[in-house]
């Protein structure tokens, strides 16, 4: 099984360097998609690593999502794709985590991460609305899912065949 880390990012300079340094520590394989940034993450992806693709204009994080997944799977072959939002909530040490359960639940075609268990750093209203979309998501997918808006999550690539017609924060719920 081949696994790659695909981020988009729309303006995210301020946490891109510090994530891309890690992923070069950890010697992890990724792709980032600048969706269109309008501050200086283009510079620094320019400046600090050659795994980008790059569009003028903001078409939607689903957008990004779905540019690189195609790439990946089609030129990279890549099996499983790793989504990681760019500002740095997420914990590059969680990455094993998530193709150990991968391992584990061969069946599985999307594993999502769950930050909701110690939220204190999340404003209340992301907070509840995550709760709320959490419930109706896994309500009408037959399937707990604690945390639908995590940015933290493994996709199987047979996923992005359905007929996914987001391009914007909703892509992940929709999937």
């Amino acid at each position: 099984m081949k696994y790659t880390i695909l981020i988009p990012a729309y303006n995210e300079a301020e946490s891109l360097k510090k994530l891309i340094f890690k992923l070069q520590e950890a010697k992890l394989p990724f792709l980032i998609v600048n969706d269109g940034s309008t501050d200086e993450t283009l510079t620094i992806l320019k400046q600090n690593t050659k795994n980008f693709t790059t569009y003028a204009y903001n078409q939607g994080k689903g957008f990004a999502i779905k540019l690189g997944t195609n790439y990946l799977i089609n030129t990279l072959k890549t099996d499983y794709i790793l989504v990681i939002d760019a500002d740095g909530q997420c914990a590059i040490d969680d990455i094993p985590i998530f193709i150990k359960a991968q391992q584990h639940y061969p069946t599985a075609k999307i594993i999502i991460g769950n930050r909701l268990y110690d939220h204190k750093s999340m404003p209340i209203i992301r907070y509840w609305t995550n709760i709320v979309m959490s419930k109706l998501i896994s309500y009408l997918a037959g399937t707990t899912i604690r945390d639908s808006q995590c940015g933290l999550r493994l996709i199987h690539k047979d996923v992005f065949n359905l007929s996914l017609s987001s391009n914007r924060f909703e892509l992940e719920s929709e999937m």
